[in-house]
């Protein structure tokens, strides 16, 4: 059937107009290639190759008889075969015979094999094609290079014979080198043979930056995986760093240690030990802290309870404390605070002084390694008063409570933070402390007079007002003229209570 199919095409090609059949053999070019005139009708041609076999299909169309395809031997430009395009499809044959197809887009191309070199030029008269085999050694070795992409055991060095490095400059053997980066995994590159290789096709002025940027990304981000999983396996605890550290110093990643320095500051043992006594010598100073930046060191006292040095960096602050020794001076001390909820009560607190000292010659010598000075050390040598509380009692007060003469004031403040027209009344009333506590709530600029009431409650209750999270405070009011104006001041619903006040 397919003799019979050829046979009626055959017979049909002869009976095509003369600008269709007048493809006989191609000429030979001045270079040894294949020359096809461009008689009417010519619209492209495509080059098919395998090994040392290579043939070139031309295209002519006709307006009445559609695409004629005539098929070449690339190498000895006599013609083969031809027919009608769709139905011969050629180009379909050639494939399932296992040739591919090679551009006709460069003067200077290599089919992906790299078995043939195909020189290429086309004008408005004719098109040229030649296509020379390529010693095997050559075409071997550059089938090294791209294998070498990806083997492991390869070494870094690359040589290049001067025969290869012609087809290197290719844009169809560079573009190989390309897509097989770009199709491998970060695992799978060998990058130190990549990159040297990259360098050496620089030197041969080809421009490859665009795709040694995704190389590097690649490995950026095959390296952040290796090293995320060697800390996560490595380091639970501040005990496990120094052999981590020496893993990553001995597989030559030193440079990336520092990335991991945020997740080490952030263990759960870290510095939870650490004293003046022991810090210099711990893992924590040694491993981390001393490369570090000291932004700020600074005194603590507290008390009876423990005395040190606190040291600031940008991520962390460590405080290094010790116990100190506390002596009774035998003095005492009294005075009254107010007490109980919102001026019930008033209170007197009875004190006794302590002289707090304890030894300083451990945050001496830490302050000064790491600042060069014992101001701290200095501070603390001088010791600190401790007055702690050892009684008290509540005594009646005439001028707390719903009972005391804080009715007026109290309605005064109350219609002063609820209705504009009253703001002034502020100024009407006597006590001081109420006072600034109206000022607060109603004017912006005296805010900061809550810090200036001297009694605590009202203080706490000027804050209230003028800080959302402090609302709730309303409802741990006893007193009810209190209450009523916390209410009033802070929900709309509220208001009327102004009027409850007595």
């Amino acid at each position: 059937m397919k003799k019979i199919q050829y046979l009626f095409l055959f017979f049909s090609f002869l009976l095509l107009p003369q600008a269709l059949f007048a493809w006989g053999d191609g000429d030979r070019a001045n270079n040894g290639g294949c020359k096809f005139d461009k008689e009417m009708g010519f619209s492209g041609s495509t080059l098919y190759t395998k090994g040392d076999e290579a043939y070139i299909i031309v295209d002519m169309t006709d307006t009445r008889y559609g695409t004629t395809s005539t098929v070449y031997n690339a190498k000895t430009c006599e013609k083969v075969t031809s027919g009608n395009k769709v139905d011969s499809d050629f180009e379909g044959l050639m494939q399932k015979k296992g040739f591919v197809e090679t551009a006709l887009n460069n003067s200077k191309n290599i089919d992906s094999t790299f078995k043939n070199k195909i020189s290429f030029s086309n004008n408005d008269d004719e098109i040229v094609t030649k296509v020379e085999s390529i010693d095997s050694r050559v075409s071997e070795e550059i089938n090294n290079i791209l294998s070498n992409i990806s083997n492991k055991d390869i070494t870094s060095q690359i040589n290049i014979s001067q025969g290869t490095k012609e087809f290197l400059t290719y844009s169809s053997v560079y573009s190989q080198i390309i897509n097989k980066i770009n199709s491998l995994s970060d695992e799978q590159i060998n990058y130190d043979y990549t990159l040297a290789l990259m360098n050496k096709l620089k030197s041969l002025n080809i421009n490859l930056d665009a795709s040694k940027e995704i190389l590097l990304a690649k490995q950026e981000s095959l390296e952040t995986r290796i090293n995320d999983k060697l800390f996560s396996s490595s380091v639970q605890s501040i005990k496990d760093v120094p052999n981590w550290m020496n893993k990553m110093i001995q597989s030559g990643r030193e440079n990336r240690i520092s990335n991991y320095i945020p997740q080490v500051l952030k263990l759960k043992d870290f510095g939870k030990t650490l004293t003046p006594n022991n810090f210099l010598n711990s893992i924590e100073y040694k491993y981390i802290l001393k490369d570090l930046t000291l932004q700020n060191v600074s005194k603590i006292e507290n008390n009876d309870k423990y005395y040190g040095i606190s040291l600031n960096y940008s991520n962390k602050t460590i405080d290094l404390t010790q116990k100190p020794t506390c002596t009774k001076t035998g003095k005492t001390s009294t005075s009254e605070f107010r007490c109980g909820f919102f001026l019930m009560n008033t209170c007197v607190g009875t004190y006794d002084y302590y002289n707090c000292k304890g030894d300083t010659s451990a945050i001496a010598k830490v302050e000064k390694t790491l600042k060069g000075t014992t101001k701290v050390a200095t501070a603390l040598n001088k010791g600190w008063v401790y007055e702690p509380m050892i009684s008290r009692y509540t005594k009646s007060d005439s001028s707390s409570g719903s009972s005391g003469g804080y009715g007026k004031d109290l309605k005064n403040l109350c219609l002063a933070n609820n209705y504009s027209s009253y703001r002034s009344s502020c100024y009407s009333i006597n006590d001081e402390n109420l006072k600034n506590l109206c000022l607060a709530n109603n004017y912006s600029s005296y805010r900061s007079s809550c810090y200036s009431i001297n009694d605590e409650n009202l203080k706490n209750l000027c804050l209230a007002n003028n800080y959302s999270s402090y609302r709730g405070s309303c409802y741990s009011i006893n007193d009810e003229n209190l209450k009523n104006l916390c209410l009033a001041n802070n929900y709309s619903s509220y208001r009327s209570s102004c009027y409850s006040i007595k």
